[in-house]
């Protein structure tokens, strides 16, 4: 499996731990020129912002570790100007991290919700 195909099966993962959670899909791969974010969803009124991270092995670090502080400025723009876009002018923002890892070839989610605020 490549870095590609590594990434996608993570996205897959991450968007059917969500619905099963309760939480609704709004886009996927919400994409702008200045960059990507893996998953928009809804639940209670909030619109959160996923970001999902997923590694072969923790021998770099954990998959979440990976997020910098640029990742996260990028993210938070991008989160605006997707709400600009859809005219979300007055909702709930929340950034998730979810980090996915082959244990032995078997994924293990661990999804953190408030991963970062919109003040980084």
């Amino acid at each position: 499996m490549n870095k590609i195909e590594l990434g996608e099966m993570g996205e897959l993962l991450a968007l059917e731990y969500l619905i099963n959670e309760g939480y609704t899909l709004l886009a996927k791969n919400y994409r702008t020129a200045f960059g990507e974010i893996d998953l928009v969803v809804s639940k209670d009124e909030t619109i959160i912002f996923v970001e999902v991270r997923t590694r072969r092995t923790l021998s770099f670090g954990t998959p979440e570790e990976s997020i910098t502080r640029v990742k996260r400025e990028r993210l938070i723009r991008l989160a605006l100007q997707f709400c600009a876009h859809h005219y979300l002018y007055s909702q709930n923002l929340r950034f998730d991290v979810i980090a996915i890892y082959l244990d032995n070839d078997k994924p293990k989610l661990h999804h953190i919700p408030h991963a970062f605020s919109q003040e980084v």
